[in-house]
């Protein structure tokens, strides 16, 4: 999950939204779009559903967030 994670905070840098924009465009809470930045770390998880809607709040294919991507947001 560490390369997950790693795609979802550089996609999030890259967007220049803050997490809580992010988070309200996902219909999810700041606490689950920032374990999504954080998994790697033996942390708590978070769903393929979840990671769904932040692709679609960061206007990525959920691809970008699984695989990475050279996206430009």
């Amino acid at each position: 999950m560490g390369k997950v994670s790693r795609n979802v905070r550089q996609l999030v840098a890259e967007s220049n939204k803050t997490l809580v924009r992010i988070a309200y465009d996902a219909g999810l809470s700041k606490c689950t779009v920032s374990t999504a930045c954080n998994m790697g770390k033996g942390r708590r998880r978070v769903s393929l559903d979840a990671l769904a809607r932040i692709a679609e709040a960061l206007d990525v294919p959920t691809s970008c967030l699984l695989e990475g991507c050279d996206y430009a947001i």
